[in-house]
Parts: C-alpha cells; sequence; structure tokens
C-alpha cells in the first residue's frame, strides 16, 4: 500500500532523486562533475517571480 504525507521540510524528496539521479549519469557518462546552474525570472520591479535549479554536465558524454 502507498501511504502519501505532507509537511512543512522534507529534504528526502528533492535530495533523494537527486543523488540518484548523479549516480545513473555518472555511470551514463563517466563524467562526475557536475557544475550547479541556476535561473531567476523576475517581474519589471526586480520581484523573483520564478526560476529552476539544477547542474550541467561539464564533460561531452560520448
Amino acid at each position: 500500500m502507498t501511504h502519501l504525507s505532507t509537511g512543512t521540510s522534507d529534504p528526502e524528496p528533492t535530495t533523494r532523486p537527486d543523488r540518484e539521479l548523479a549516480v545513473f549519469n555518472a555511470r551514463a557518462t563517466g563524467a562526475d562533475d557536475e557544475p550547479a546552474l541556476s535561473v531567476r525570472a523576475r517581474d519589471e520591479n526586480g520581484e523573483l517571480v520564478g526560476g529552476l535549479t539544477g547542474w550541467t554536465g561539464a564533460a561531452p558524454a560520448g
């Protein structure tokens, strides 16, 4: 049975997939360097209205 829970501060939903994806990507590409990347979207008043974070692969795969 699947259990759903809610809360205000639970890092596992982001840290676990990030960690597992990093392992998968390192095995698939042979590269283990992951430079951080962030993108911010601001409105005309400079207020943050959106964005994303992630990482890039520094070395080409293949």
